[in-house]
Order: structure tokens, then C-alpha cells, then sequence
């Protein structure tokens, strides 16, 4: 039995598609994965760590509520042992403030990291503050200690929880990549899971492993006893960016898949990095195909050049790149899907019929301001192409 409040809508339907049971409720669950942001800003879920007015106390109450009930569940007698995960994002402060706050950010921590003795950093440090509104910096400093009590409650009380990841966000340009109170927040966390002797339940992981997906992918190789499996990665721009190459590199590499060539590969994950794409490059035949689509929104080439491509009936999951989605979130939609189809050795049929219209048609359509039926045609193509592999799966 599995819970999650976080990535539902795609867990719901993958765990639906393996007929595998779900709860909405703690008490009845195996297997547990949380999301802290959406279990504190559940009431607003355009609030997060980064952004939200709550003093500590509201925050406490309901980490709480939810470690009393699991104490509560612990302390009933025969009761079913719990896997559970928490998952805490930390926040990125270059992408969610302003240059000026980001700076300030970077400079003081520098100064702090020297212990004293930049006075370069010291002066660039002051230079920020003079210009910040009074206000906003203090609003930015009083979240932070809010956030890092938070996290330090989790610390103390990880007993309750089989893992604590705490999402790290990467750093797009390593020449500022070193400073700013993001990463001296992260040598705190280090040091507070150090102290509280909980490295064995707390880590700070890359994003790209924390979802829910990525443990459910890690439950089915395990339950299918998917043993040496091998991946080729295959771009077409065969130019795939390091932090996309990072990424997926990370994530088979701990679902334990070892990357190879195409012709020895047991499936194909097949991205697509360009957005003008002029023709889909030639792999190799007869290999499940996890498609994921990194291309903006209203880019429809891709998507649409393979429906039409005689390789579709090979496409065992397919993810295109959703409005403000990080490019490992993709991926690993495109890739848990994949390995379900392939466990089940037959298509994820629903998962590509959806993500087709949530992620390619629909998008499109508000891209290009004409409604959903105007697509009548590609949308037809889709479903008779679908329809066509659920017939000959029924034949064979």
C-alpha cells in the first residue's frame, strides 16, 4: 500500500497501471513519501520555503501533526512495518530573488567563509545591503532562520523516518557557486546531521533523486527482480549539456542500470534537446523507446514528427518538458514509466495517451491560441496509433 502527497497525479496512475493498492491516509501505508512543501503549504500550493509569510510556529504545528501521527501508528501493537521518506527542497536563492538580495547573499557569506580576511567581499557585502530595502532583507533573514528551525526539528526527530533527503538544487554557474547562504546552509545541515548522529537516515542528494518516481522505479526493479539492466541515452542534438548528462547519468546509475551502447542495450531513452528539430535522427530498431522531449512548450516538432515515424509503435513512456519542469523532472517521468512498461513487457498505453495531451496538445494549444479540437487530426493519429498496438497485443 503506497502514499505520497506529492507528483499524485502521475504515482496514481503508474501505481494503477501495475494494479498495485494506494491509501490517502497514513495509517494504512507501506510505503510513505513526503513532500515537506506540500505538506506545510498544502492550503496554497504556490507557497514554498522560498516565498512563504508563516512564522515558525504555524510550520510546527503542522510537522507536529504529522510526527505525532506517525508515533501514534509506531506505538500500536503488530503493527505493519513503514518505509518512509521525507523529502525537504532546499531553496535555490540565485533563481528565487532578486541579483541584488543574491549578492548580498554571496558577498556575506564570503566574508564569513574567510573568517575576516576578505575585505574585498566585506566592502561588496556592504555595497549590497546599502542598496536592499530594509524590509525586504529583513523578511528574507527571518524566513531563513524559520526554514532552518524547521530543519532542525526534522533532524532531531529523523527516528521517525527510514530517510530524510534534502534536496539539493545545482548551481548553474560555478564561478558563484561556492558563496552564498544556499550553500552555507548546506555545510550547517552537514554539520547539524553530524551532531545529531543521523547520517544514517539524513542526506543532501541532487534533485534528480528525490522524487517519488525515482523511489517507485527503485520498488519495481526490486519487485521484478530487473537484474543487470543496461540504457543507452541517446540525444539528438548529440550534444546533450553536461547538467542534462549529469542528471540521467546520476539517476540510472543509482537505479543500478548500466549505461552502454544501443545495440547492447536492453531500451533506448531517446531525448530530445533541440527545438526546431528537422527530422528525428536514426537508432537502433526494435528497442523500447522512453521518449523525453526537452523542448520549450510551444515547440511542436518533435512530438509531432514522431507520432507520424514508424518507430511510435517502440515508444514505451513519453514526457515532454513541462512549463517551468526541470529537465531531470522529465526525465525521470519518461524514464519510472519506461521501466514499468518494461517490467510489465507490454506499453504504458495510458501514460503516453495522457502525456501526449497534458504535455504536448494542450500546451500547444494555449501556445498558439486556437482551441483543443482544432488538433483533431494528430489527435486522431495518436489515438488510432494506440488503439493499433492494444489490438495486436491482444492478437499475440
Amino acid at each position: 500500500m503506497y502514499y505520497t502527497n506529492f507528483q499524485k497525479k502521475e504515482f496514481d496512475s503508474y501505481l494503477e497501471y501495475l494494479q498495485l493498492p494506494q491509501t490517502t491516509k497514513l495509517q494504512g501505508a507501506k510505503n510513505i513519501y513526503i513532500d515537506l512543501d506540500t505538506l506545510l503549504f498544502s492550503s496554497n500550493l504556490k507557497l514554498n520555503q522560498s516565498n512563504h509569510p508563516y512564522p515558525i510556529q504555524d510550520l510546527m504545528f503542522k510537522l507536529n501533526e504529522l510526527l505525532k501521527t506517525l508515533g501514534d501508528i509506531d506505538a500500536k501493537p503488530n503493527r505493519e512495518k513503514q518505509y518512509r521518506i521525507l523529502r525537504i527542497n532546499l531553496v535555490d536563492i540565485k533563481s528565487t530573488v532578486d541579483e541584488d538580495l543574491f549578492y548580498w547573499s554571496y558577498y556575506s557569506h564570503k566574508y564569513t567563509a574567510s573568517k575576516g580576511t576578505d575585505i574585498k567581499a566585506l566592502d561588496e557585502w556592504h555595497k549590497f545591503e546599502d542598496k536592499l530595502d530594509v524590509n525586504k532583507l529583513a523578511e528574507f533573514k527571518a524566513r531563513r532562520e524559520i526554514n532552518l528551525s524547521v530543519y532542525l526539528n526534522i533532524i532531531k526527530n529523523h527516528t521517525y523516518f527510514n530517510r530524510i533527503i534534502f534536496a539539493s538544487n545545482r548551481k548553474d554557474n560555478p564561478l558563484i557557486g561556492e558563496f552564498g547562504f544556499d550553500v552555507a546552509e548546506e555545510i550547517y545541515l552537514n554539520k547539524v546531521i553530524k551532531d545529531h548522529h543521523a547520517h544514517n537516515i539524513c542526506s543532501i542528494s541532487p534533485s534528480c533523486l528525490t522524487s517519488a518516481l525515482f523511489f517507485l522505479a527503485k520498488d519495481i526493479i526490486s519487485d521484478y527482480k530487473l537484474k543487470n539492466l543496461r540504457g543507452s541515452i541517446i540525444s539528438n542534438s548529440k550534444k546533450l549539456s553536461s547538467e542534462v548528462q549529469l542528471d540521467v547519468k546520476s539517476i540510472l546509475h543509482h537505479l543500478d542500470i548500466t549505461e552502454t551502447d544501443s545495440n547492447n542495450s536492453d531500451f533506448i531513452i531517446l531525448i530530445n534537446d533541440l527545438d526546431l528539430l528537422t527530422h528525428i535522427p536514426e537508432f537502433e530498431k526494435n528497442k523500447p523507446l522512453f521518449v523525453v522531449d526537452l523542448s520549450v512548450s510551444e515547440s511542436p516538432n518533435f512530438s509531432y514528427m514522431l507520432l507520424k515515424n514508424n518507430s511510435f509503435s517502440e515508444v514505451f513512456a513519453y514526457a515532454k518538458k513541462r512549463h517551468k519542469e526541470a529537465d531531470h523532472s522529465a526525465i525521470i517521468r519518461a524514464l519510472s514509466a519506461g521501466l514499468l512498461s518494461f517490467a510489465r513487457g507490454s506499453r504504458f498505453v495510458d501514460q503516453i495517451a495522457v502525456n501526449y495531451m497534458d504535455d504536448y496538445f494542450s500546451p500547444l494549444s494555449i501556445a498558439l491560441n486556437q482551441p483543443l479540437k482544432s488538433f483533431v487530426n494528430p489527435i486522431s493519429v495518436l489515438a488510432q496509433k494506440l488503439e493499433d498496438y492494444n489490438v495486436k497485443q491482444q492478437d499475440s
